[in-house]
């Protein structure tokens, strides 16, 4: 915080302000001296922790004055307006919460019930405990690294398609996989997207941030996989990048069920 020109200097009829620096939180002292009546007007009342009239001569009171943090500028009613916001916020997350649709999962003996996810890091929620109940339904997502903040989501190990070795591969959570616009990775590293739901329709065309395409493909279930599968399929050749949608996954695979 800078402090602007000082008030006098030492021995003036002026107090002199003097900044220190302790800590975390700053420290003023100030000392010199003054009519007692302005002392007062002068002093800080919520900062003041000191306040010592050690000398007195001709109507003037020679005093020390230490004040830790910042002076009053209005900083208590903004925190005040803070508390009262995240007092609104807490009703109306709350709200959102009791409106929300309710969902069930089971198999093998195992249930769970969630919210439906409205975000990626909801869906990054619901996986993690998707894992934790049923590793063997998603043995594709044995998850080594988190990362939501920068780059791809998550960094698994998965089986190398050629050989018998694991090998570290990204997977990016979407919520809603919608269209180009939607995609800020490159589709280079990236091995698998797992989203609630998608907009995309089949063979419809996805591009990354390098401008390359994939086609949006469906399989229908067969016998040997009773689920639908979704990829990106790269017209070029190459490997396609598998896409879970996941609502559909549990239907299929877990018997969703919807509670409300």
């Amino acid at each position: 915080m800078g402090l602007s020109h000082g008030w006098g200097r030492r021995g003036s009829d002026v107090p002199e302000r003097i900044w220190t620096a302790g800590g975390t939180s700053p420290t003023w002292r100030l000392h010199g001296h003054m009519d007692l009546e302005d002392v007062s007007a002068f002093l800080v009342p919520a900062a003041a922790v000191a306040y010592n009239t050690s000398h007195r001569c001709h109507g003037a009171a020679v005093f020390f004055v230490e004040t830790r943090g910042r002076p009053s500028d209005g900083s208590g009613g903004r925190q005040r307006q803070s508390v009262l916001r995240e007092k609104k916020d807490v009703v109306r997350r709350y709200k959102a919460y009791q409106a929300k649709t309710r969902f069930q999962v089971s198999s093998d003996g195992k249930t769970l019930e969630f919210l439906e996810p409205r975000t990626e890091q909801g869906v990054l929620w619901l996986v993690g405990q998707l894992v934790g109940l049923w590793p063997e339904r998603f043995q594709w997502l044995k998850i080594v690294d988190l990362d939501s903040h920068f780059g791809y989501d998550l960094l698994v190990l998965r089986k190398h398609h050629l050989m018998d070795a694991e090998e570290p591969v990204f997977v990016e959570m979407k919520y809603n996989l919608r269209d180009s616009a939607d995609f800020n990775h490159s589709f280079d590293y990236l091995s698998s997207i797992v989203c609630w739901e998608t907009s995309l329709h089949a063979d419809e065309e996805l591009r990354d941030i390098r401008e390359h395409v994939r086609v949006f493909k469906i399989a229908t279930p067969t016998n040997d996989r009773p689920f639908t599968k979704y990829f990106l399929n790269n017209p070029g050749g190459g490997l396609n990048i598998e896409v879970v949608v996941l609502r559909k996954y549990l239907e299929e695979v877990l018997a969703l069920k919807r509670l409300n």
